[in-house]
C-alpha cells in the first residue's frame, strides 16, 4: 500500500480534507522522511516497569484478546485480561521540539501467532532521522530489530496468516522518496534467531496480500498490473492479464486461492473474484473508486464504491450470487468485518452538530469541548449482515493514526483488526482534548452487546490493535 493518494483514487470530499490536515501535518511533523542502525542488536528497550505519568485511566481488558497501544508519551504498550499492563518499550521521548530531537513508538501489527511489530522513531543530535523497525516474540519484552536505514521511511507491514513463532514472515513497505519497495523478513528462531531481509518488489503505489499459507503474495503495482508472487520460488509465477480498475488493496481469500479485485471494464471498474481460471464478476460495473473485504470464513464479500465517500455497502456470495445492499448506512469512510463474519463495523462521515459533551469523571468521559467549530465528525455503526439491522454507535474525532487505517481500510483490514477476538468490542483511538492536540488520544472500546452505554475509556494512546487471539 501507500501513504499516498493512488492517481485515481478520490476518498475524501474538500471539505473533509481540510478538516484533517492539521491532523495529518502533525503525524508527519513526528516522522522522520528517512531511517538507520546496525543490525547486530537491538536498542536497549526492554521495559522494568511502567513509566511514571506515562499512563491515566489504564484498566483491565474486559474480553480476551491483547490491545497493542501507542501510548501518547510515545512509547508501546500490551494491555491483556487479568494481567499488568506490559510496556514494550520505555524510552520514549515523545515532544518533538525546536531541535527536533525525540523518540517514539509507532505501527505496531501483530502477527497470528503473537510476535508484534513496532517501529522506533528517533531524532538525535548530530544524527540522521532514524526509524527502525523491531519485533518482539510471544510473551517476551525484548525486540529484535527487522529492518534500518537512514533513507528509507517505514510505511505499512502485514504477517503472513499461517505463522509459527518458531517461523515467522513479515511483508513491509518502505519509501525512500521515489518508490516503494516491498521488503520480506524471514525470522527463524530455532537454537539461534535469524533474520533474513529481500526486497522482492519496487512500485508506487504498491498493495498486497497473502495466501491464507503464507507461501504466495497477490498484489497490485503503480495501478497497472496484479501478479501473483511465490515466496519459495522468488519470482512472479502468475501475471494477471486483467487490467486494474480504481480500487488499491486486492484480496486473497482467507480460505483458499480465490483473489479478489477490480478489473477495467470499459472505463468502468468490476468487481471480480478470480478462482483458478474461472472469473466471477459481482454486480454491475462500477464508475468511481471502489473498495471491498472479504468475509473472516471466505464465505462474503463486501463492497462498495464512490466519487468521494462510499455508497451503501453491498453484501455478496463468493460465487457472485445472492447479492443485496445493506441499505441504512451511506456517506460511509470505512468498514470491517467482525471475526465470526456475522456483523460489519462501519465509519461515516457526518455533519457535526454541536455541542460536544462536557468532560466527566470515570472511565467513560467524553472529550472536552473544543474551541474551534469543525464541519464534520465520525460515526461507527453496526450492521448485522445476515438481518441487515443497522444499530447507531458512537461519534468521534480520530487520531491521525486512526485515521490513516480508516482512509486505507481495505488493506488494514488485512493486516490489523480492530475488532476483539470475541467478537463483541470494537477498539478505537479518539482525540482525548479537542482543545488541545489532535495526535493525543484516548483508547475506546464499544461493546456491540451494549451499544446504548459510552464506550468504555482504556488508556491514553494514539492507536490501539487487537490481538488474533
Amino acid at each position: 500500500m501507500t501513504l499516498m493518494p493512488k492517481f485515481k483514487r478520490i476518498r475524501f470530499t474538500f471539505q473533509i480534507v481540510l478538516a484533517f490536515l492539521l491532523f495529518a501535518a502533525l503525524a508527519c511533523s513526528a516522522t522522520p522522511d528517512r531511517t538507520t542502525g546496525t543490525r547486530d542488536q537491538a536498542p536497549e528497550t526492554t521495559p522494568a516497569e511502567i513509566p511514571p505519568a506515562a499512563i491515566q485511566l489504564i484498566t483491565d481488558l474486559p474480553s480476551a484478546g491483547r490491545l497493542a497501544v501507542s501510548g501518547n508519551d510515545g512509547n508501546l504498550y500490551v494491555i491483556e485480561r487479568e494481567q499488568e499492563p506490559v510496556p514494550i518499550t520505555i524510552d520514549a521521548v515523545p515532544s518533538f521540539n525546536e531541535e527536533l530531537i525525540g523518540r517514539e513508538y509507532q505501527h505496531p501489527t501483530w502477527s497470528p501467532s503473537g510476535w508484534l511489530s513496532f517501529v522506533r522513531v528517533e531524532i538525535l543530535p548530530d544524527n540522521p532521522p532514524s526509524q527502525i523497525l523491531l519485533a518482539v516474540a510471544p510473551g517476551q519484552t525484548d525486540s529484535h530489530i527487522i529492518h534500518e536505514s537512514t533513507w528509507e521511511s517505514y510505511i505499512y507491514g502485514y504477517w503472513a496468516p499461517d505463522n509459527l513463532p518458531e517461523n515467522e514472515q513479515l511483508a513491509f513497505l518502505t519509501n525512500d522518496g521515489e518508490q516503494y519497495s516491498l521488503h520480506l523478513t524471514d525470522i527463524q528462531t530455532g537454537d539461534d534467531l535469524t533474520i533474513s531481509d529481500q526486497v522482492v518488489g519496487k512500485a508506487t503505489p504498491y498493495y498486497f496480500s497473502w495466501s491464507p499459507d503464507g507461501g504466495s503474495i497477490f498484489w497490485q503495482q503503480n495501478g497497472l498490473s496484479m501478479a501473483v508472487y511465490n515466496v519459495a520460488e522468488s519470482r512472479v509465477v502468475n501475471q494477471l492479464d486483467d487490467e486494474p480498475g480504481n480500487f488499491s488493496a486486492p484480496v486473497w481469500s482467507p480460505v483458499d486461492d480465490r483473489l479478489l479485485y477490480a478489473r477495467e471494464d470499459n472505463g468502468m471498474s468490476r468487481v471480480t473474484v478470480l478462482d483458478d481460471d474461472t472469473h466471477y464478476d459481482l454486480g454491475l460495473p462500477v464508475d468511481g473508486y471502489t473498495t471491498f473485504t472479504w468475509s473472516p470464513d471466505g464465505q462474503t464479500i463486501a463492497y462498495s464504491s464512490g466519487e468521494g465517500l462510499l455508497e451503501p455497502i453491498t453484501v455478496i456470495s463468493a460465487d457472485g450470487s445472492n447479492g443485496r445492499i445493506l441499505a441504512g448506512v451511506d456517506d460511509i469512510a470505512a468498514f470491517f468485518w467482525s471475526p465470526d463474519s456475522t456483523r460489519l463495523a462501519v465509519v461515516t462521515m457526518e455533519e457535526y452538530k454541536p455541542p460536544l459533551p462536557e468532560v466527566s469523571a470515570g472511565m467513560r468521559a467524553r472529550p472536552a469541548r473544543q474551541t474551534g467549530t469543525p464541519s464534520i465528525i465520525l460515526q461507527w455503526w453496526l450492521i448485522d449482515v445476515g438481518s441487515g439491522e443497522v444499530t447507531e454507535l458512537d461519534q468521534f474525532f480520530p487520531t491521525p493514526d486512526q485515521f490513516t487505517i480508516f482512509n486505507f481500510f481495505s488493506q488494514y483490514a488485512q493486516s490489523h483488526r480492530i475488532w476483539s477476538p470475541d467478537s463483541r468490542y470494537i477498539a478505537y483511538a479518539e482525540v482525548a482534548d479537542l482543545s488541545g492536540s489532535p495526535s493525543e488520544g484516548m483508547i475506546r472500546l464499544i461493546d456491540t452487546e451494549r451499544p446504548d452505554e459510552e464506550p468504555l475509556g482504556i488508556m491514553e494512546g494514539r492507536q490501539a490493535v487487537y490481538s488474533f487471539d
